[in-house]
């Protein structure tokens, strides 16, 4: 009944939205205080000195997690690498725009930063209270009037899109993402002369946020997106029709990080004059072990008695990630030869999927490991992976790898492409089977699909360094001669 459908809506979608928001002003204003007792003063020498080049400030967007510091407390940006010393050894200033990971206390993250003596741009430093409350109440009302949206193919899609917002209003995109827009426009009132921003690409909503303060705020300045991880067929996100390059908020020029994410995205109707062919920042040491040749030595412990290694890597969804453990604990848990190790990923702990899978006891083979990635993929023989560049990365160090295939969801394999180096399972049968028919394979037959895996790695990830860095140098000294031209409905401010 209508009274049923709207205390349904009532109890799904807008209590849950109203509830977020206000926990959105109580987080957001509790960051703002932090921001100003810890932060604002003692950044501020570091802005001063480092604002006075005649080109402004380039920023450089970065996580900030317990992996962005080493043992000696200095901060790595892991997407951009050594970007940064890149561009100001050709003459342009620098400086960091850290986002905190959910997986880290705020107040932990600001003083690791402040420690590692890292010019940054904190953005609560600079927002306000009422900039908070304005991102809270953006999408108040946003709605479709009836019959604004266009039928597809006789097909009334307004309910479709009336349900995609009112679950946008429950989960709080909007204000999370307006906030970094109007960040921007913060900037630019205080006077700061920004000339760029580079930021990690894979077209998500709190890029576009940025992206549109830029074009309102700083219609000048060059934006790049350097597309730094995989760009699989089915990640719609990465795919923009003809006529939405000039109605949404985009970058002047998106860097990939090799040949194969250049065709893709050039294929898939992206202006060339959008695109340039970069390098695999973030996966410089694979990338270098895949560009060596003659070592075919054997990856993870022997059959002789020995228990085997396979490495678990669950993707950053919790109903994939849970997916493929539980596939995992069924395939191997009763090969007590083998020994399994499981690599969360950062944003997604144990913990979460241990709960969603109802109290998982993990067999006695199986272990959950918070060591680096490469320290345990050099120790093991297979990787088992759903979505993830960790594949590549495998390849590259001769390790044997398996896709497994979701029940309910796209396939968003790294992989795009049919290739013998890559095994496929679905069942914890055929993962199992797959498992063994990767561990025993010796001699020839190994050498040969190492071979083929380093050559496949370097048609997807190109050399970095240099051949990353330059790139993004050369469409920022493009500003000298020729002003960035803003996306048309974008250009004009609020």
């Amino acid at each position: 009944t209508p009274l049923a459908d709207a205390l349904r809506v009532l109890r799904d979608d807008l209590v849950p939205g109203l509830l977020r928001r206000v926990r959105f002003v109580l987080q957001h204003s509790a960051r703002l205080v932090l921001a100003r007792l810890l932060g604002s003063r003692r950044q501020s020498w570091r802005e001063k000195s480092r604002l006075s080049s005649e080109k402004g400030l380039v920023l450089l967007h970065g996580w900030v997690d317990q992996r962005s510091f080493n043992r000696e407390g200095r901060y790595r940006n892991v997407n951009l690498g050594e970007l940064a010393q890149h561009l100001e050894r050709r003459g342009w200033t620098c400086c960091l725009l850290p986002l905190v990971l959910p997986t880290v206390g705020y107040r932990w993250a600001l003083r690791a930063l402040l420690r590692s003596r890292t010019p940054f741009l904190l953005p609560h430093t600079w927002l306000t209270l009422p900039d908070i409350l304005e991102a809270a109440v953006a999408d108040v009302g946003l709605c479709p009037p009836r019959g604004a949206v266009p039928s597809f193919e006789s097909i009334d899609l307004q309910p479709l899109m009336e349900a995609d917002l009112r679950k946008d209003w429950a989960v709080a995109r909007v204000p999370t993402n307006f906030l970094h827009c109007l960040t921007v426009r913060r900037w630019r009132s205080k006077g700061l002369p920004l000339a760029g921003f580079v930021y990690s690409y894979e077209n998500h909503l709190w890029e576009r946020g940025f992206c549109l303060g830029f074009r309102r705020a700083y219609p000048e300045a060059r934006l790049v997106g350097y597309q730094d991880a995989n760009v699989p067929d089915l990640c719609l996100n990465f795919y923009v029709s003809a006529c939405e390059f000039e109605r949404v908020p985009f970058p002047d020029v998106v860097v990939t990080n090799g040949a194969y994410s250049f065709s893709v995205l050039r294929r898939s109707g992206y202006p060339e004059e959008r695109l340039r062919q970069g390098g695999a920042v973030r996966f410089e040491a694979s990338v270098e072990r895949a560009r060596e040749v003659g070592d075919d030595s054997e990856c993870g412990e022997e059959m002789n008695g020995v228990r085997q290694a396979v490495l678990v890597v669950p993707p950053s969804n919790l109903e994939l990630a849970s997916e493929l453990i539980w596939k995992a604990c069924r395939a191997l848990g009763s090969d007590l030869a083998l020994r399994v190790t499981i690599k969360c990923h950062p944003v997604l702990p144990f913990s979460r999927i241990e709960r969603a899978l109802g109290g998982l006891r993990l067999p006695p083979n199986f272990v959950v490991s918070e060591l680096p990635f490469l320290e345990l993929l050099l120790r093991s023989g297979v990787l088992l992976y759903m979505d993830s560049t960790t594949s590549l990365e495998a390849l590259a160090h001769g390790v044997g790898i398996i896709h497994v295939g979701s029940e309910w969801s796209l396939d968003l394999d790294t992989i795009g492409i049919d290739c013998a180096e890559r095994m496929r399972a679905r069942t914890p049968a055929e993962i199992k089977a797959a498992v063994h028919a990767v561990l025993s394979m010796r001699g020839i037959e190994l050498a040969d699909r190492r071979r083929r895996g380093r050559e496949l790695v370097r048609l997807f990830l190109g050399p970095a360094r240099e051949h990353a860095y330059s790139p993004v140098a050369e469409v920022l000294l493009y500003e000298a001669r020729c002003p960035a031209t803003p996306n048309s409905l974008w250009a004009q401010p609020e």
